[in-house]
């Protein structure tokens, strides 16, 4: 948050491996969204529930500006912690008509989204799935979500390896209608376990140029 005025989510972290120095992983590639208009007072919000729920200690709410300038794109806010998301998922996939993206660096969905991804793929939705090649989960070789991409490929879905460093991005895309950029990972830690917040926004062009980045 700056000023009450200009807020960001996504997935970016501060840490020393986002400057790429680390051999292994290269250079991390993440989504984040600069955002202002009206909204940004529900993200200051959320910002200071959490805030007091993790350190006790509550922070005066700033004078939120009287008049805020709209944005060119209509968007809405998704917190959830803990519960929430995976129901959200299901909805989403089960509404889609003919595509459904996601890219993340952690695909290890519970059983309930697998369903109904295959379900997705059987009546005929075009899945399509961005995954790193190399991960930073320290007990694995190789991204233990590979076992999961090839039942859903074996079903026909397109399944992508990024392979220019770390892809940590976090994406959704449903039928060109929204795109759903945040924190959220696609695995049971962010269905069931953490706070996440995360940005849909309903704008055609916005969605072709993220696809495009």
């Amino acid at each position: 948050m700056i000023d009450s005025s200009i807020d960001y989510v996504g997935g970016f972290n501060v840490g020393e491996e986002y400057l790429g120095h680390e051999k292994k992983l290269g250079k991390w590639h993440d989504y984040h969204v600069r955002i202002t208009g009206e909204g940004i007072n529900k993200l200051e919000e959320q910002f200071l529930l959490d805030w007091k729920e993790d350190s006790k200690e509550s922070i005066p709410s700033p004078s939120l500006p009287k008049t805020v300038k709209g944005g060119e794109a209509s968007y809405r806010f998704l917190f959830t912690s803990g519960s929430g998301m995976e129901n959200r998922m299901k909805k989403w996939i089960k509404e889609a008509n003919s595509s459904f993206f996601v890219a993340t660096p952690y695909f290890l969905p519970p059983r309930s989204i697998m369903n109904e991804l295959e379900q997705a793929l059987k009546r005929g939705v075009h899945v399509t799935i961005l995954v790193p090649e190399k991960t930073d989960a320290r007990l694995f070789a190789r991204p233990p979500s590979y076992q999961k991409l090839k039942m859903l490929v074996d079903k026909g879905a397109d399944v992508y390896v990024y392979n220019h460093g770390f892809f940590h991005g976090k994406v959704l895309v449903k039928d060109e209608e929204f795109v759903d950029i945040g924190t959220a990972n696609g695995d049971s830690r962010s269905f069931f376990l953490n706070d996440e917040s995360n940005c849909i926004i309903y704008n055609k062009q916005f969605i072709q140029k993220m696809k495009n980045n």
